[in-house]
């Protein structure tokens, strides 16, 4: 995905962002800068906008403790939606997003809306790429998801070892249209 053109949000009021996505104005490839996160814009329908969170910092944790991964109730999901990572999202997208909670990518959206494995990769606080997981279970081990590496591949790997990782994740953002 190309990016299209980046929107630097300093400044902006949650309203200004709310217009932009009510009116249509982003549209998927678009980057938007908070506070120095980088979104990508990866999806655009009448409804909402999905977008992706490009970096941001890491945290060491198991995507799973059981040895059967489960994403619904795993603990990489109850983390997203704890206070703690919700505090590390911009206000100005929290205000947006209403009751969407952020949610990892599975690997069909991760290959159909990121074709491309450069588009794929994401930094981590520091500018370093770093592996990032899917809400996918493996087929083949139960245990396993799949993520997305460093160098943007997609692989599988154990979900229930404590790892490095960023909470790379899309947000859907519904748009208000009358």
């Amino acid at each position: 995905m190309k990016y299209k053109s980046t929107v630097s949000v300093e400044g902006l009021t949650s309203k200004d962002l709310r217009r932009m996505i009510d009116c249509g104005t982003l549209e998927p490839g678009d980057r938007l800068v908070f506070e120095g996160q980088t979104w990508k814009v990866l999806k655009k329908d009448e409804k909402s906008i999905l977008i992706f969170r490009a970096q941001g910092s890491t945290v060491c944790m198991a995507l799973d403790e059981r040895d059967e991964y489960d994403y619904d109730t795993s603990a990489v999901r109850e983390y997203l939606h704890s206070d703690k990572f919700l505090a590390t999202i911009p206000e100005e997208i929290r205000e947006n997003a209403g009751e969407s909670l952020p949610e990892l990518l599975s690997v069909t959206e991760v290959t159909e809306l990121m074709p491309r494995q450069i588009d794929r990769i994401v930094c981590d606080e520091c500018g370093d790429t770093i592996w990032w997981p899917t809400r996918s279970a493996s087929r083949g081990y139960a245990s396993h998801t799949w993520y997305v590496n460093s160098s943007g591949n997609v692989y599988y790997y154990s979900a229930h070892g404590a790892y490095r990782f960023a909470p790379a994740c899309g947000l859907t953002i519904h748009r208000n249209i009358e």
